[in-house]
């Protein structure tokens, strides 16, 4: 019954509605001869590892393999919008106020997107991150479109006991059979985390690891950020507590405390800034602690670390913000999180340690600090490990071949139809 309700409620077709703002003119219809059509759809383009993934995924595919690719931003303007698209790549505000307590909203929402599906003919609709996961399935379902869900993390809601969480899980999993959609989880483990959570049938999962465009960072060197013979520590991640940025706080003392001359610089925004200024002075490192803002240019920040950490607690995927730093050159640490341990071989290409332990975060830094031949060994091997694996155009390869299947069992269906 509630299948039949919520068909209802989005199937009927709809022109594009006034409102509807895009970046580019010139809408050609048809389908191209040598591509798909193709629509990624995404809460914001607010700076961030998915934003900036689904930015470079949308380019290869337009540009490498000829498909008509266009992007759809649900929600408002934040005026926090940092990530642009290549020219030829339409991009659609849809204007959503993002409350799906407001059904009114949400339904205008859902039948905009349902709207521009029909009208350009959309065959993929790729979604990135859960309200887009939601509103995409809600729109795709019954439209002929296959979609393509994009699994980045390892969030709690998937697994809490809290009746909100179980309502999301179940509002989740009635969406996705509706739509008939298909997964794609950045990581093993995230795929593993999202099977045994949201109870994802394993034919429905492909595992695409995460990848970023090297070219950013070709003929970027390394440099002095702060004074001569002062170890400089980063990190970047939005300032919410799964990030454990606290924990390095209290690493970075360990190390001033034992007589390292070390600098602690953050790279993002959020609720704990100030909690983090605060905790810095309180254990003595609040004159070698800095925060950054969100570093648009992330190739210059990690240019002018010594060592870069992932400190992060829980509900990672795969960071990219770790693949960036070791194509950069840069050391790494980080915790044992859900994929992290598939990009990062501990002792080979970084160093690992468990989450929250502030002391062995300490210990790992210190060994990249006294030992740079070892460092530069794992450097080394990070370099070659992520040009060969973890780079964007393996991403966007694997990612059409995803499509490729989709797309030839559907149509293997509709001759058996």
């Amino acid at each position: 019954m509630a299948h039949d309700v919520l068909g209802t409620l989005v199937a009927r077709e709809a022109e594009e509605p006034e409102g509807v703002i895009g970046t580019r003119a010139g809408e050609s219809g048809g389908r191209l001869s040598r591509g798909y059509r193709i629509m990624h759809v995404i809460p914001s383009l607010d700076l961030g590892g998915a934003q900036m993934g689904v930015a470079e995924l949308a380019a290869c595919q337009s540009r490498e393999y000829g498909h008509d690719v266009s992007v759809c931003v649900l929600l408002k303007a934040s005026g926090r919008e940092r990530v642009d698209f290549t020219s030829g790549i339409d991009v659609i505000h849809l204007g959503y106020g993002g409350m799906l307590s407001d059904l009114a909203e949400t339904l205008r929402c859902v039948r905009m997107l349902r709207g521009l599906i029909g009208r350009r003919g959309v065959e993929i609709v790729h979604t990135h991150l859960w309200l887009a996961d939601l509103l995409g399935a809600a729109a795709t379902g019954r439209s002929g479109a296959v979609q393509v869900v994009h699994l980045r993390d390892t969030r709690p809601w998937m697994r809490e006991r809290s009746g909100k969480a179980r309502l999301r899980r179940l509002l989740f999993r009635m969406l996705m059979a509706y739509s008939g959609a298909n997964f794609i989880a950045v990581a093993k483990a995230v795929a593993e985390y999202a099977e045994k959570s949201l109870g994802i049938r394993k034919e429905l999962m492909r595992v695409v690891a995460n990848g970023v465009d090297l070219k950013r960072f070709r003929g970027i060197g390394r440099r002095q950020r702060g004074p001569q013979g002062v170890t400089t520590i980063g990190a970047a991640g939005r300032f919410v507590p799964e990030k454990g940025f606290e924990h390095l706080i209290h690493a970075v003392a360990r190390l001033k405390n034992k007589g390292r001359r070390v600098r602690l610089l953050l790279a993002g925004s959020g609720g704990l800034e100030s909690a983090y200024f605060k905790l810095a002075a309180g254990v003595g490192i609040g004159e070698d602690f800095g925060i950054v803002g969100p570093a648009e240019d992330m190739a210059d920040f990690y240019a002018g670390l010594d060592v870069f950490v992932l400190p992060s607690l829980y509900g990672e995927g795969m960071p990219r913000v770790l693949i960036e730093a070791m194509a950069l050159g840069v050391p790494v640490v980080a915790t044992r999180d859900a994929g992290i341990p598939e990009l990062v071989r501990d002792g080979i290409d970084g160093l690992l340690v468990e989450s929250g332990d502030s002391q062995a975060l300490a210990e790992a830094i210190e060994v990249i600090i006294s030992d740079p031949r070892r460092a530069q060994e794992m450097v080394r091997e990070a370099g070659r490990r992520v040009t060969g694996c973890f780079n964007a155009a393996r991403v966007c390869r694997e990612v059409c071949d995803v499509y490729d299947e989709l797309i030839t069992a559907r149509r293997r269906r509709g001759r058996v139809e």
